[in-house]
């Protein structure tokens, strides 16, 4: 199952939903989706039973679809819950930048970075309390890869130097 997928359930599980609301929520929350990945994995949730669609008539506009879970995708929660964590890979751009010595991407990077970090923070005084928790880990994480970063240029430094 996809993390969409799950993060997606977990939001409909005590709160049916239409697909604004569900995409809204989960992108304010800190998930990177677009509204058409959003739409497009609600509607295969419920093509495969996990979640069921009602429409709501509006006047002028069209029909409201509301989300909401069955007991498939209940279960499929359940099972979620039960998964064993996983420490992701970390084998990404940064890394090769590393092993080609490149300086000059490891200060940029502390740069672009310290714009996140800056941006996090700026979102965190009107977040809620889930929000706060995915903002805590985001800037927690950047801050970190920005030190990194940074002490990574400066033994880059020191090597093409000596």
């Amino acid at each position: 199952m996809k993390l969409l997928d799950v993060v997606l359930l977990s939001q409909i599980e005590n709160n049916p939903s239409t697909g604004y609301d569900l995409s809204k929520l989960v992108v304010d929350r800190g998930w990177e989706a677009s509204h058409q990945q959003i739409y497009r994995n609600l509607n295969r949730l419920a093509d495969q039973g996990l979640l069921l669609c009602s429409y709501v008539p509006q006047s002028g506009k069209p029909d409201k679809k509301i989300y909401e879970i069955t007991q498939a995708g209940l279960n499929k929660i359940h099972e979620e819950r039960e998964v064993e964590p996983i420490i992701s890979k970390v084998q990404d751009q940064a890394t090769t930048q590393l092993l080609i010595g490149n300086t000059s991407y490891f200060l940029r990077l502390a740069e672009v970075l310290n714009q996140h970090i800056l941006a996090l923070r700026a979102k965190y005084r009107d977040a809620d309390e889930l929000t706060r928790m995915v903002l805590d880990r985001k800037i927690n994480r950047f801050v970190t890869d920005e030190q990194w970063a940074m002490d990574v240029a400066a033994t880059l430094s020191q090597k093409q130097a000596a």
